[in-house]
């Protein structure tokens, strides 16, 4: 088995388990940060198109502070609240320029 064959059978594997949503509710920021980022990685590298985040409406403290984050990634081409129905202000939308 090659490392080319192993790193594919990875993300086959890691992309089959690949959840498209992240809660980081009742997180510390430095912590939902910290998962954010990893989510986002995981999602970039599996060529994921959209995910999203929810992180609920609190103070707002939250939402800011990742949507501070996820201005600063190059691969994000757009970022949104989730439809009032389905969460509204409280669940980000992330799209990629995938």
């Amino acid at each position: 088995m090659t490392a080319r064959t192993v790193v594919s059978a990875d993300i086959s594997a890691r992309k089959l388990n690949f959840k498209d949503h992240i809660d980081v509710r009742g997180m510390r920021a430095a912590e939902a940060l910290e998962a954010v980022q990893d989510f986002v990685d995981d999602a970039l590298m599996l060529g994921v198109g959209s995910v999203s985040i929810l992180h609920g409406k609190g103070t707002g403290a939250l939402k800011e502070e990742i949507r501070r984050y996820l201005r600063t990634v190059p691969d994000v081409a757009s970022v949104a609240d989730e439809h009032a129905d389905r969460g509204g202000a409280g669940i980000t939308i992330v799209t990629f320029a995938v």
